[in-house]
């Protein structure tokens, strides 16, 4: 059994030592590797366009202009009339963008608003909880405030509280259902999401 066993970790450590002595064997590095493979590479031909990031991140500007034919008459208003047609296409697209821009503020505006209110709800709803859980602790805690204050007038308070809390709950709740249609106005105007975050 003996013999079975230092066979056998002599046998792997001869094993991780063949595998250790391959790897320092190994000129290219795996680098080099991909970079003679790059090398190799045949180039894109002209015709082929490759975008880059900075071709994505850039906005793309619009064509100049055609310059008008040389051939073409001074009196001659064709020339003049496409230009014309140039101009008022450009300014349309540009007030349409335009127009855009101020849809997409309004809309972040209404649902900036609104998360304010969202979040002034659940304000208020947390600092309810905790001065009544403060009124509560005080009156369980100070045995002659219990025997002076009649336990009915600390069950209107408790009452009172939830009372408050469950309409301060439903206003939570319609905001946020506000919020979600919003949301889906935003999302049915073909407007991009981020107006709605």
């Amino acid at each position: 059994m003996a013999v079975m066993k230092r066979t056998l970790i002599l046998s792997l450590a001869a094993l991780a030592l063949a595998f250790s002595a391959a790897a320092w064997a190994q000129d290219a590095s795996l680098g080099d590797y991909a970079r003679k493979q790059r090398d190799q590479k045949k180039p894109p031909s002209p015709t082929t366009k490759v975008f880059t990031n900075d071709d994505l991140g850039a906005s793309v500007a619009p064509a100049a202009p055609a310059a008008p034919d040389a051939a073409a008459q001074p009196g001659d208003d064709s020339a003049d009339k496409d230009k014309d047609k140039e101009k008022d296409k450009d300014k349309k697209e540009k007030s349409v963008s335009e127009n855009r821009d101020k849809e997409i503020t309004a809309w972040k505006e209404k649902v900036a608003a609104q998360k304010k209110k969202i979040a002034d709800l659940k304000r208020n709803i947390e600092v309810s909880n905790r001065e009544f859980k403060l009124q509560s602790v005080d009156w369980y805690t100070n045995a002659g405030n219990a025997l002076l204050n009649n336990a009915q007038q600390y069950k209107k308070q408790a009452e009172d509280h939830d009372k408050e809390i469950a309409d301060l709950n439903k206003q939570l709740a319609d905001a946020n259902a506000e919020l979600d249609k919003m949301r889906d106005d935003i999302r049915k105007a073909g407007l991009p999401s981020s107006a709605g975050d």
